[in-house]
């Protein structure tokens, strides 16, 4: 038995490396054709270098998303191997269940699951983070209009009539610093706004500065304290955030997450986000155990009916898990159904599946 279930995984481990590499190389294929212009036109010296770190430290993220499709694809690949080669007649005429021989491969797919839940603890946001602070996206040359930013972590506001993302360049930029109560403490007006490469801040450029007390009047004799240049560093705001209309990017390890929503429970988004992320690297074995009863019918016509199927079933949990996303998001379910509704629902079903299944 030994023989035969390392027999079993090897297999599984290698078609999923295959499946690995082929998805996630369309992925990159597909993705640089869309963006090829928009790194072209960066105007950056080491183009070719920018591209190869973009993809590398973007690769991860991918992987996240589509780990439980590969499983089940790898799971596929190996029934499809071992009823083509004839070989799962003589094993279960021999008196072993099919439930023995994908033994391997449901450990395989439990393997991949905490590998996943290891990977949105640690590796994710460690990558997320370094594609943030190296201003690791398409560079694109987009000249973007009327942008309001947010920082997440300090009272501060953006709003900019123009940025040019390829110099790093805001034009008429207004910043609110903002007390508990949302109360303007600070407003700052600047022509421009520039981050250097290594800075620590935004250079801003031609402006002034306009301090309030706490009941909203201004100080210093009403008049603001002009400059010809400043540097803003009490903002974790980057040129990467600033692009993406902001949305930062970032990605917070689960332990901080799942913290920060304890300490804070009307933030059900943080808790949607907890949930969800927490939840997802088990689609791993779940899919498994709900993909391969159809993958496994009795009649070899059948096989591809089968696949399809279970691809049916990977496409019916992504689409149920988005639903109930936005559901929580909306406030209609709470975090942890949002989040484990459909891991519990479809892994139900897989366990039942999984045992019935025909030998």
């Amino acid at each position: 038995m030994k023989r035969l279930y390392w027999y079993v995984f090897r297999g599984c481990l290698l078609s999923y490396l295959i499946c690995l590499v082929s998805i996630v190389g369309l992925f990159v294929v597909v993705d640089l054709s869309t963006k090829l212009g928009d790194f072209m036109e960066s105007g950056r010296e080491d183009i070719a270098l920018h591209v190869f770190r973009y993809y590398l430290y973007s690769i991860p993220l991918v992987f996240a998303k589509v780990s439980p499709l590969i499983t089940v694809l790898a799971a596929i690949f190996v029934l499809a191997r071992l009823k083509k080669n004839n070989e799962l007649t003589p094993i279960t005429a021999s008196g072993v269940s099919l439930q023995s021989v994908l033994a391997p491969v449901v450990a395989f797919a439990a393997i991949l699951s905490f590998g996943s839940l290891a990977l949105e603890q640690w590796t994710i946001p460690r990558m997320t983070r370094i594609l943030r602070e190296r201003n690791l996206s398409e560079g694109k040359d987009k000249v973007q209009f009327h942008n309001l930013i947010r920082d997440p972590k300090n009272p501060v506001l953006f709003f900019m009539v123009r940025y040019v993302p390829s110099k790093r360049l805001m034009e008429n930029v207004h910043i609110s610093r903002l007390d508990e109560r949302m109360g303007e403490t600070e407003y700052i007006y600047a022509t421009r706004g520039a981050f250097p490469a290594g800075g620590e801040g935004w250079v801003l450029e031609e402006g002034y500065v306009q301090r309030f007390d706490q009941g909203g009047r201004r100080l210093g004799h009403g008049a603001p304290d002009r400059f010809d240049r400043l540097v803003f560093d009490r903002t974790s705001i980057l040129p990467f955030d600033v692009e993406r209309g902001g949305d930062q990017g970032t990605v917070q390890p689960l332990t901080d997450l799942y913290r920060t929503w304890r300490s804070h429970p009307e933030l059900t988004g943080v808790g949607v986000q907890f949930h969800f992320r927490a939840a997802f690297p088990f689609a791993n074995l779940i899919l498994l155990l709900v993909g391969l009863p159809f993958a496994l019918r009795t009649r070899s016509h059948s096989y591809f009916l089968g696949a399809a199927q279970s691809a049916a079933v990977v496409a019916a949990y992504f689409a149920l898990s988005y639903v109930c996303l936005r559901l929580g998001h909306g406030g209609y379910l709470p975090p942890i159904f949002s989040g484990w509704l459909p891991a519990v629902a479809f892994g139900s079903a897989g366990s039942v599946l999984f045992r019935i299944i025909p030998t």
